[in-house]
């Protein structure tokens, strides 16, 4: 009866009758209501302090939650119950001696962070020295995220107390640049409200800007969307170049919101104009596609700097986009200069000659265009009469007409000349095929290396990997390892390195060969899939590149922290050889040819979750075949022909894999690939493909 009677009594605000029955009685004060709520949570809400104070010398835990999850403290610091808050932290190590400033409730939040949800100035002073500022919570929010995203201050008073905290925050050394778990930094907070007084304040206090989110856009990407001119000006040049996940850079922002002023602050930083986005625009392309007065916007200070023969994911040239708006001759004096591809088709399969209505005076300025090449570059051309006209001055007019005229009879064939020694990179002409068994997994990897005609990790040794295996077990994996062999690639698994148990040996006996490439899988797992990469050691070069098959960063949501992974294979490999490691972002744009097949959205039935292994294998068989060009200009090249030949860049891959597909039959013979991946063969067809592998490895 008494237990019922105090909690009516606290409520009631009878202090007297409280104090009498804890004086007068002995009973356990840890007592809860029906609703499992505490005595001292009672005594904290309705701002008992008396018995607050009493229950605590009787022994009452401070370290618990109330039925919503929150600390003891939440009430106090909601209901400004300062006096009680202040005596709560004089006990501040009670009971399993957790500080109540360091006690996170259900949701991670500390009272320094109640403080700052409810906006209350004298609770957050009490807090402020005595916790740890840089505690987050369950969303990864550290206090400072806490005040940005607060709707507490809308007026000019409590925008001002906004700016006191975050000084504050700062001044007790709060991570300015700590990302929550949506990757948002306090600055990318700020950018989003558009808040100019929090963010002139961070950057008062130096606060990175170099940072991106989940989606990996960047506080500038957020500020050009607001519009944002004040500040977009204050924090350029910085993060002008970078991608977000869809390819976009801050220009192709500008253009998408169609702000001519910010397209003319942001030019003049532009280092990387040709940078593309799924789509394959540059931000150039982005703006001509649009319907809107070209002449209000920066478009020669762009043009000057712009590859114009880049193709979109409609084949169309910036050289297309200017012949169909036909104002083009509004920059004739830069296109002279230029090189000018006029014979690309896009997937019209139109030309820009055969979309241009002026088409003499287009003539014109593209035989202008081969001639000044001939004349500026000082190189050995491929045709005899190129490098004569390459020696004629502009005082000889009579042999610079001859040259022009040649040039026109020939522009049809091609419109700007090539050098001697032009590196040509080939895309076969591919067989469109409807549907592929590729599946992707390793019998479709093993098949993979078979097909490289040059060294790789796949040695007699490849079926067991225990170290593997073993930690499959730890993590509950339930894997068909009799088919899934593990002693071949370098696995990557929860963020952990695996070698297979001979790559010492590998690397020895590669090393003693003739051979110039060592070709090694890279598979890496997460808990919510798999993926693959491949390592090429070029010896002749001492370099060792690894391939990500979606370009410089991993795959969308699949972030499997190739910060880390790079650092551990360079590190590892400096023990064994005398290479430079190049990382992703080294050599390959940042959208790849994985991406690049995604978007072209013609998926067929059989097609697999990803091609990742066949683009790895398709890749390495390039390198194999180029081996004298970098691996960036490769990649480039290796784009931009599959563009020019309107070749889908699923079907290029999907036709590949017949390849691979090809040389698995030989090795599962007359076993169903169904049957193989779905591991119900028999022990006796499992030796026999183990077998055929080793019988065609040499």
């Amino acid at each position: 009866m008494i237990n019922k009677e105090i909690f009516e009594f606290i409520k009631g605000g009878n202090n007297e009758k409280v104090l009498q029955i804890l004086n007068n009685n002995t009973f356990d004060v840890n007592i809860r209501d029906e609703q499992n709520n505490y005595l001292i949570q009672y005594a904290v809400l309705f701002n008992m302090n008396n018995v607050v104070s009493h229950l605590i010398k009787l022994g009452s835990k401070l370290d618990v939650l109330d039925t919503e999850g929150h600390t003891i403290t939440y009430n106090a610091i909601k209901y400004n119950n300062i006096d009680v808050l202040q005596l709560l932290l004089t006990y501040d190590i009670h009971s399993i001696g957790i500080q109540l400033t360091d006690f996170q409730d259900d949701n991670g939040n500390t009272p320094l962070h109640y403080s700052i949800m409810f906006d209350n100035l004298a609770a957050f002073n009490l807090l402020l020295p005595k916790s740890n500022v840089n505690t987050r919570n369950n969303q990864e929010n550290n206090a400072l995220h806490l005040t940005l995203q607060s709707n507490n201050y809308q007026n000019n008073e409590k925008l001002t107390r906004q700016l006191y905290y975050i000084t504050a925050l700062i001044t007790a050394n709060i991570n300015t640049t700590h990302k929550n778990s949506n990757n948002l930094t306090p600055f990318h907070i700020a950018a989003q409200n558009n808040n100019n007084d929090v963010m002139n304040l961070l950057l008062q206090k130096n606060v990175s800007v170099d940072v991106y989110d989940e989606k990996h856009k960047t506080p500038l990407m957020y500020l050009i969307e607001n519009q944002n001119i004040d500040i977009i000006k204050q924090i350029l040049p910085q993060t002008v170049n970078n991608q977000d996940v869809f390819g976009n850079n801050a220009l192709h922002y500008a253009f998408n919101i169609q702000n001519p002023e910010i397209s003319y602050i942001i030019i003049p930083h532009i280092t990387r104009p040709n940078q593309v986005n799924l789509e394959q625009m540059t931000p150039l392309h982005m703006l001509l596609s649009k319907d809107i007065n070209i002449s209000s916007y920066p478009i020669k200070e762009l043009l000057d700097k712009c590859n114009v023969n880049i193709q979109d994911i409609n084949g169309n040239t910036i050289i297309h986009l200017l012949a169909l708006k036909d104002q083009w001759e509004l920059f004739d004096e830069i296109l002279v200069r230029k090189k000018l591809d006029i014979n690309i088709k896009n997937t019209n399969n139109e030309t820009p000659l055969d979309i241009v209505p002026s088409k003499k005076a287009f003539i014109s300025l593209v035989t202008l265009s081969y001639f000044n090449r001939l004349q500026n570059k000082n190189k050995i051309w491929l045709e005899k009469w190129e490098n004569q006209c390459n020696a004629i001055k502009e005082k000889v007019p009579k042999s610079k007409d001859e040259c022009l005229k040649i040039i026109e009879q020939n522009i049809k064939r091609h419109s700007y000349p090539f050098s001697a020694n032009k590196y040509c990179v080939n895309i076969d002409e591919i067989e469109k095929i409807k549907m592929t068994t590729f599946t992707g997994t390793t019998i479709d990897i093993v098949a993979g290396c078979l097909l490289l005609d040059t060294p790789t990790s796949l040695t007699k040794d490849f079926v067991h990997n225990i170290e593997i295996e073993k930690y499959y077990e730890e993590l509950g994996y339930v894997r068909n390892i009799d088919t899934e062999f593990t002693n071949f690639e370098i696995m990557w698994i929860r963020n952990r390195l695996f070698f297979p148990t001979n790559i010492t040996q590998i690397l020895t006996t590669f090393q003693k060969s003739n051979h110039r490439f060592l070709m090694i899988p890279l598979g890496i797992e997460l808990s919510h899939g798999g993926h693959a990469n491949i390592l090429i050691y070029d010896k002749t070069n001492k370099t060792i590149e690894r391939f990500e098959p979606n370009g410089s960063d991993p795959p969308y949501e699949f972030y499997y922290r190739p910060l880390v992974l790079d650092a551990a294979l360079e590190s590892y490999f400096k023990k064994y050889i005398n290479a430079e490691y190049i990382r992703p972002q080294q050599f390959l744009p940042k959208i790849g040819f994985q991406s690049l097949e995604y978007f072209d959205i013609n998926k067929n039935i059989g097609d697999p979750g990803g091609f990742c292994v066949a683009w790895c294998i398709w890749y390495a068989l390039q390198r194999i075949k180029y081996p004298d060009l970098t691996p960036q200009k490769l990649v480039k090249k290796l784009i931009s022909n599959i563009k020019i030949k309107n070749i889908k860049f699923r079907d290029l891959i999907r036709s590949f894999s017949e390849k691979i597909t090809s040389i698995r039959q030989l090795l599962l013979q007359n076993i169903d690939i169904n049957d193989w991946i779905n591991n119900t063969v028999t022990e006796t067809e499992i030796k026999l493909v183990i077998e055929n592998v080793r019988k065609k490895l040499k």
